[in-house]
């Protein structure tokens, strides 16, 4: 229990919690030392208002940028048919299903699941640390899971390829960003969850760990931009591409999509790094 701007005692489950942190020096029992500052409440309370207009407009671009992203690929030539690997006879598009499987990977699992693995412990800011932490860890598995997935989708389509070998930019984009995720989650889990440093030691690491998990979200959604931009270069723009049966509305209609996509895709990010950055939207330290 502890007691909020009035004085009164209230549970940290209260929705008003927050305006107690920075006054906690300020109260002998029930009763205020120092006066309240009622514009400072007005400003905190209008504060978390915009914090739900910024989560409802997460939502939006996120859903928006996985429909958008995932009908894309499914609708193009290959979809998402797993084919036999060893198979002699894959033709083109049986190939860049492959291609299209690590499109969808990467758009669902290390941009939408990774942003919302950051953003849990803003949105369960009340809650107890326990059931944030358990949500966070089932998000970022979901999202490293995925990630692995689409590298090993790359891969096998690389290895049917000419011109798409190890050494393209794109690969070694992925590998990175992969590099990048799991060695920010291996810290993050040794700091915060186990074997979990001591308090001192979590407040001096925590502006270092949460830059990295940012940096780790947008190198994520860069790499799913610059993904999905090289594959609409390849196949769409190009007329001898086997894009829709070389059907050239349904070309024009999936250049829409995808751009579309792809703008969802920046706005999420945008919205994303806005939330995790304010610090009036963080989880209070004592509960660190």
């Amino acid at each position: 229990m502890s007691k909020n701007i009035y004085g009164n005692t209230i549970s940290p489950g209260h929705p008003y919690w927050d305006y107690s942190e920075e006054h906690d020096d300020d109260y002998v029992g029930l009763e205020s030392t120092t006066k309240v500052d009622k514009d400072l409440l007005e400003i905190k309370q209008a504060s978390l208002r915009i914090f739900d207009f910024f989560s409802t407009f997460n939502q939006l671009f996120g859903l928006s940028m996985v429909i958008l992203v995932g009908y894309f690929y499914g609708n193009i030539d290959g979809s998402y048919y797993w084919k036999n690997i060893d198979s002699k006879s894959l033709t083109a598009e049986d190939e860049r299903a492959y291609l299209n499987l690590h499109g969808l990977a990467v758009i669902v699992g290390l941009v939408f699941f990774h942003g919302e693995g950051i953003l849990i412990n803003r949105h369960f800011r009340h809650e107890l640390k326990c059931i944030f932490k358990v949500y966070q860890i089932i998000f970022n598995i979901i999202s490293l899971a995925c990630g692995a997935f689409a590298l090993a989708s790359f891969v096998i389509y690389s290895n049917k390829q000419i011109d798409y070998q190890y050494y393209s930019f794109q690969f070694w984009l992925l590998l990175g960003v992969l590099t990048i995720y799991v060695v920010v989650s291996t810290i993050y889990m040794f700091v915060y969850t186990f074997p979990r440093l001591p308090k001192k030691f979590r407040l001096i690491i925590k502006p270092y760990t949460n830059a990295m998990t940012l940096v780790a979200f947008v190198l994520s959604s860069v790499y799913s931009i610059l993904s999905n931009a090289l594959y609409i270069n390849k196949y769409l723009n190009k007329t001898n591409a086997p894009i829709c049966n070389k059907d050239e509305n349904c070309i024009v209609n999936l250049q829409y999509v995808m751009n579309f996509g792809l703008l969802s895709t920046v706005l999420y990010c945008i919205v994303v790094v806005i939330q995790a950055s304010k610090k009036t939207w963080s989880r209070k330290i004592k509960n660190l």
